[in-house]
């Protein structure tokens, strides 16, 4: 399983990332970053996507679908106490690709896309099919999380 995920992934071979789920193919990156596991979110027709949030892939739409669950814009990766923060990742044309999840200890998890959860340093992805992190985002975490 961590040969393939690293194949896949080169940036994991250097990084300590543990798999913290099964592969499944109900729920994806954009959904596991909300706390979802039933359902695949992306916005194109199909899929779920934020109620009142145009479809589209772009960061612009990605950033007002985040901030319609009360993101905002932030300039570090850095664990904040009290603020649960996500990456977006996105390709060389600006497309994006991936969403990740920093976790209370400040470790990051994501959903890698129909394989498993995995939790890690927020560099293990940066230049690999999902390219690199070009918004990050937070929010206050909510109680119980």
């Amino acid at each position: 399983m961590r040969s393939r995920l690293e194949l896949l992934f080169p940036g994991l071979r250097s990084s300590e990332y543990s798999i913290t789920s099964p592969a499944t193919h109900k729920y994806n990156c954009v959904a596991w970053a909300l706390g979802i596991v039933d359902r695949w979110m992306w916005p194109l027709d199909g899929y779920h996507w934020i109620d009142d949030v145009p479809r589209g892939e772009s960061i612009a739409g990605f950033v007002t679908a985040f901030q319609v669950l009360r993101f905002e814009l932030c300039d570090s990766s850095d664990l904040e106490r009290g603020f649960e923060k996500i990456a977006i990742y996105a390709d060389d044309a600006s497309n994006p690709t991936h969403v990740a999840r920093q976790l209370p200890s400040g470790r990051w998890t994501n959903k890698l896309g129909r394989y498993e959860d995995i939790e890690h340093d927020l560099s293990a992805l940066v230049d690999s099919d999902y390219g690199r992190i070009t918004v990050l985002m937070k929010r206050v975490r909510p109680k119980g999380a």
